[in-house]
């Protein structure tokens, strides 16, 4: 089995996986902490999910956690609150209790 070794670098306001990754190595949460543990070598073995996406002509690949409705929703189309750091996810999952949305699809496992 072939192995791929990749660093992870945050570049954004949250990056769960860096967060888990910096935990895991003893470190705190921060650019050059991850740059760090990054130039160290530092490995883990980690596990991948593929998606098939009915419209998709190509498999997705996610590592962390493949989130879908509204933690999905309240991640992405939150970006509009931007501005509130990181109070912009709870407003927005407020706002989806009171304005819901359906979520069409299914889950095989």
């Amino acid at each position: 089995m072939a192995s791929t070794s990749i660093g992870f670098i945050p570049g954004g306001t949250g990056n769960g996986l860096v967060k888990s990754l910096l935990d895991y190595a003893g470190e705190e949460y921060s650019i050059e902490n991850a740059a760090f543990v990054c130039a160290k070598g530092r490995t883990m073995r980690m596990d991948l999910t593929e998606i098939e996406a009915e419209y998709e002509t190509q498999k997705i690949y996610s590592f962390l956690a493949t989130f879908w409705g509204v933690i999905a929703d309240c991640d992405i189309n939150s970006e509009v609150l931007r501005w509130m750091g990181s109070a912009r996810f709870t407003v927005w999952g407020v706002y989806r209790v009171f304005c819901p949305i359906n979520y069409l699809g299914s889950i095989i496992y």
